[in-house]
């Protein structure tokens, strides 16, 4: 039984994500998902009020309280500052979903005519990742209700088998 506990503790701490947030390798996670929705919708806010590109990404790289995307996001400002053409190749652009990407580029559809990036596609993306965070997080309470339904069962029919057993082991002595 205890082996069992730590296997799905285990499976818990990897799966729902309950791991430092440091530790994430990527923004595949629950919280850097809802990071990224912030962040999308700050930058093309700051972008519509007339802000670069550099200093919307510095600015939600500042105010983000998650320290992983906090720092891939400076290191996006930084290397947008020396080349803004040059997005995919920096360490940072690794970690980025293509399409939050496509949305920062300065050439193809990510950009407007004015240089500035595709706000609008930019706030279509703060809302897939806001719901995909929103879906993950009721799923996974779903699954833990029905989860804790099943372990109570467990608890409660172990008890009952061990409150019958010395009657059972008593009978069968009689008999």
């Amino acid at each position: 039984i205890g082996a069992l506990f730590a296997a799905f503790v285990a499976f818990l701490w990897y799966w729902i994500g309950i791991r430092p947030r440091y530790r994430f390798s990527s923004v595949n996670g629950p919280g850097m998902r809802q990071s990224l929705s912030r962040t999308s919708i700050q930058i093309a806010e700051l972008c519509d009020d007339g802000l670069p590109l550099k200093q919307a990404l510095r600015i939600s790289a500042d105010s983000d309280p998650n320290r992983s995307m906090r720092g891939l996001l400076a290191e996006l400002s930084v290397s947008i500052a020396n080349n803004v053409n040059d997005i995919e190749r920096t360490r940072a652009a690794m970690y980025f979903p293509p399409n939050f990407l496509v949305a920062l580029q300065p050439h193809g559809a990510g950009y407007r005519s004015d240089g500035q990036p595709n706000t609008a596609l930019l706030r279509e993306l703060s809302t897939n990742y806001r719901e995909l965070s929103l879906g993950r997080r009721e799923w996974t309470s779903f699954l833990l209700g029905q989860l804790s339904i099943v372990g109570v069962g467990l608890l409660i029919g172990f008890m009952i088998v061990a409150l019958y057993m010395p009657m059972v082991s008593l009978i069968v002595g009689l008999s």
